[in-house]
This record gives structure tokens, sequence and C-alpha cells, in this order.
């Protein structure tokens, strides 16, 4: 599909396609207090509707039982930069159990509203750990699809 210039009326047989994007590599001992950006980024066309269902997925663990890995979703216009949604793990996003020593797999759905018809935005999945130490992830993804 060919960029859209925003605001552009975009008709059923050129609906913008799912996108997706994701961090294959696994990082180790993240120490990370602040929200950092992982590799799993998707860019993608806003549907006539404004409205977009997002899925994040990873593998975490904490060797130490003492840590929470936390993953959300920074969504950029891309046009201006600003942020239009921020990293919240508990609004957009999912926390590790701290108790789990072995690797989980958590993941979340959820929809955004509002954006503009036809307008670029970037999805980041990012990542941050609370607790005494570290811990580790894998298989980081994002999926970003229309929603009616």
């Amino acid at each position: 599909m060919t960029e859209l210039a925003a605001g552009t009326l975009v008709q059923a047989l050129d609906y913008p396609p799912t996108r997706s994007g994701d961090a294959t590599a696994a990082t180790g001992n993240i120490v990370f207090t602040a929200y950092s950006p992982s590799t799993a980024v998707c860019t993608f066309i806003a549907p006539t509707t404004g409205r977009v269902m997002v899925a994040i997925a990873a593998e975490v663990r904490d060797n130490t039982s003492t840590n929470y890995v936390r993953h959300s979703v920074r969504l950029v216009d891309d046009r201006t930069g600003d942020v239009v949604v921020g990293p919240d793990a508990y609004a957009r996003g999912y926390s590790s159990i701290g108790a789990a020593a072995d690797w989980e797999t958590r993941s979340r759905v959820f929809l955004v509203q509002g954006l503009e018809p036809g307008a670029s935005y970037t999805a980041t999945v990012m990542y941050r750990v609370e607790g005494e130490s570290s811990a580790d992830q894998d298989s980081i993804s994002v999926a970003v699809w229309p929603a009616t």
C-alpha cells in the first residue's frame, strides 16, 4: 500500500493491512527502571475509523524471583513526532509474575482510538524492570490491525 496523506479518505479496497514487528534476540540482565525502547517496532497507516487494535507479547523471567519486567507500547505520530500513547503497563501493557524464576509468556491486546485516518504512526514496545536487581526478556513482538 502506498503512503497516504493525512486526512485522505481510505476506501474499503485499500484498507490498511495488519503490521507487525519482532525482536527475537534475548536481552539479559535488564536493569532499566525507566521505560526503554525495544527493537520490536512497526509502522502503520491509521484506518478510516481512526481506531486500531494493538497486541504486544514477550517471554520474560527473573532468576532471583524478586523483580518484575513491565512491557507497554509507545505510539508516535510520524508527522509530528508527538507521543500519542505513552507506555503504561497498567493501562496498556503487562507485568511479569515476580515469583517466576523460569520463562513465562505474557501478552496484552488493547484498543487505541482517535488516530487521524491516513496518517502514519509507529508503535514501539517499551520495557523496564521493577525490583531489586535485573531480569531477562526474549521474543518481544508488536502487531497493529484496523478496528471497526
